[in-house]
């Protein structure tokens, strides 16, 4: 049964009040965060809250977006480096936020210290029967979906992936506690043989593991790693990563930081060979990032833009064009267009290297650029206008 959405709120930083006057006829502004979602869920028989980034401009467009849910953390440090990654080195995407949950239904098996523990089931069938399909109605998202939490949600991101794969593409675990259940290990000696009955499609696993002191914690998770690599499922993209200026409380930062450019990392950068073989080489390598993230998810545009004034500074322009041309395709930036006019000038094109100059100084002013006398200086000086 899916969730019915009851309520909505706004989450604001530092608070929600109404702006109060000072003195000095001080202007004061809230700042909105993102917005809670409360509803009833019939898995659990309760109401729950989740909170929700959603990428810059999301109001503006029509844009579709890959989606990281998270648990077992602080929702504005998630934010923020979700916020401080998108568009740069990973695509704009959206955050969820479970804000109500039991944390013993982060373990998949139960353990005599926690009474009704070993829920990890329950809440995966939350996750993938009412607050995804909930958060896809809501919301323009694509069909990726990462997971990320730490310590005992670390082993819940693990199990999801190990026994549903289908439900989040990746997993991103910081210091999962894979001792959780003490000498029994649970996880640690299940994971041959679900890996081996798992069906992955291109699923992604990132695990990062701080200094922590605490006896037996990493000979358990390098038993896992060592069972994942030894395994080698086929479908399964994996990165383990040990960091010894990390621990228990600050692993968490620095895994979502690191997995999710691991994860975008083909997204964020197209290989420099790949750049060099060309433009159809270039179109190829988009096919294939599509069929990996399972949706038209492209790249980010500045190689073929850095390409391409490459190429303009060998005496190239039919090249450029191109490698232009994929940028624009790739982004609405100014500068793609910029580049294209660059390139049409070069090749003697006047009247279309006049269309992409006023393009990029469309975009600039729709876009806020502080600076537009350099868009207007190129228009001109193709136009007759200028020197």
């Amino acid at each position: 049964m899916r969730a019915s959405v009851i309520s909505l709120l706004l989450l604001c930083v530092p608070s929600c009040q109404e702006p109060q006057n000072t003195p000095g006829d001080l202007g004061v502004e809230q700042i909105r965060l993102g917005e809670t979602l409360l509803f009833e869920s019939g898995v659990y028989g309760s109401g729950q809250r989740v909170s929700v980034y959603l990428p810059e401009g999301y109001e503006h467009g029509n844009g579709r977006f890959p989606v990281l849910y998270a648990t077992h953390s602080r929702f504005p440090h998630l934010a923020g480096t979700v916020a401080d990654l998108s568009g740069i080195q990973i695509p704009p995407s959206i955050l969820v936020y479970l804000e109500t949950y039991d944390s013993g239904d982060l373990i998949p098996t139960p353990i005599p210290s926690r009474p009704g523990s070993g829920q990890a089931d329950r809440l995966l069938g939350f996750l993938s029967d009412e607050l995804i399909p909930l958060i896809d109605d809501r919301y323009r998202t694509q069909p990726f979906r990462i997971f990320h939490s730490g310590s005992w949600g670390g082993v819940f991101c693990l199990h999801s992936l190990l026994t549903r794969p289908e439900v989040f593409q990746g997993c991103i675990a910081a210091t999962p506690w894979v001792i959780y259940d003490g000498e029994v290990q649970h996880l640690v000696r299940s994971t041959g043989g679900l890996l081996r009955e798992a069906s992955f499609r291109n699923n992604f696993l990132f695990i990062a593991l701080g200094n922590d002191p605490d006896p037996g914690l990493r000979e358990g998770v390098e038993a896992l790693v060592d069972t994942v690599t030894s395994v080698g499922a086929e479908g399964l993209i994996f990165e383990y990563r040990f960091l010894p200026g990390e621990d228990h409380f600050s692993i968490g930062h620095k895994a979502l930081f690191d997995g999710l450019r691991w994860v975008f990392g083909d997204w964020a950068e197209i290989p420099r060979d790949v750049l060099e073989r060309g433009s159809q080489e270039v179109e190829a390598y988009l096919v294939e990032m599509e069929e990996r993230f399972g949706f038209p998810i492209g790249a980010h545009w500045g190689g073929p833009y850095a390409r391409g004034f490459e190429l303009l500074g060998r005496g190239d322009p039919g090249a450029a064009q191109e490698m232009f041309s994929i940028c624009s395709n790739l982004a609405t930036v100014p500068a793609c267009f910029t580049g294209l006019g660059r390139a049409y000038e070069s090749a003697g094109d006047i009247p279309k290297a006049a269309e992409a100059y006023q393009q990029a100084l469309e975009l600039a002013t729709e876009q806020g650029y502080a600076d537009l006398g350099r868009f207007r200086d190129a228009v001109e000086r193709v136009s007759g206008g200028g020197s």
